[in-house]
């Protein structure tokens, strides 16, 4: 492990990270003070650096997931307080269980809807070791994604083979995208649709979505997924919006219509199937 200044969602922090995820680096000079997210101050020679997309867990991320987890909570119904024991994991596996995958199971603990389908998380006396990757999410009976041990980062199970590609998500966006998607389904009103006008074209659909939110809709910034964005009413409402550039469609569950026709009304520019 390396440690030094690094840069995570624009701003600038200071911790350990991983020195083979390193992509690239930013010099103090280009860094702005309100970008500090750290009271270790920068050098004339110092460094920022940036990662690849899929890295090993930051100090930031971890502190981002627990927030996300504590939003989702009264919507997608999730265990409340519930701390696992993981030694019988970790004994099996002979490795530490993932502090990510921590969260989310304690998260998850006692909620069937997120162990059953087609596409689940494992149970933790199912989850196992295969080729230095823990199994932790598949379709049916064929695993879908997995920790790699070595490198910390988010594998993928494709022609009977484990490979992590750096430009992938992480291992806590993949998990969090499939609790909120399993919860947006389960909700008592789904639909989906396209998005039409700025939605479709925005650089940053994140950025495009800001001045729609209000003390009813808020977005979920730290999943922090390039071209996906998160909106969710604690009222009992997730939309999953993604944008490419070319087009951009829209997910949504919630606890009622009326709910869902006041984001329609709001965003305007949604054409539901």
């Amino acid at each position: 492990m390396s440690e030094g200044f690094f840069v995570y969602r624009k701003a600038v922090y200071f911790g350990n990270y991983d020195g083979g995820d390193v992509k690239g680096r930013r010099s103090a000079v280009a860094v702005k003070p309100e970008s500090m997210k750290t009271d270790r101050a920068m050098e004339a020679g110092d460094w920022a650096v940036h990662f690849y997309s899929n890295h090993r867990l930051l100090e930031p991320e971890y502190d981002d997931t627990k927030i996300m987890l504590t939003k989702m909570a009264g919507i997608a119904q999730l265990s409340a307080g519930d701390v696992l024991d993981f030694s019988d994991v970790e004994n099996r596996l002979s490795a530490a269980f993932p502090l990510e995958l921590k969260l989310i199971y304690n998260a998850i603990a006692n909620r069937p809807r997120f162990f059953e389908g087609d596409e689940h998380f494992l149970p933790l006396e199912e989850i196992y070791a295969d080729s230095g990757v823990i199994v932790f999410y598949r379709k049916k009976r064929t695993p879908v994604a997995g920790y790699d041990i070595a490198t910390g980062r988010l594998s993928r199970y494709s022609k009977k083979s484990w490979s992590a590609e750096t430009e992938d998500v992480c291992v806590y966006q993949f998990c969090m995208g499939r609790l909120i998607t399993t919860a947006m389904t389960c909700m008592n009103v789904v639909r989906e649709g396209r998005c039409k006008g700025s939605f479709v074209k925005a650089l940053s659909i994140e950025k495009e979505l800001q001045p729609y939110c209000d003390e009813q809709f808020h977005l979920l910034c730290e999943l922090n997924i390039y071209g996906i964005a998160v909106m969710y009413s604690e009222e009992g409402l997730i939309t999953w919006i993604r944008s490419n550039g070319l087009y951009a469609d829209i997910h949504a569950g919630a606890s009622n219509d009326a709910l869902l026709d006041t984001l329609t009304e709001k965003l305007a520019n949604i054409s539901w199937k």
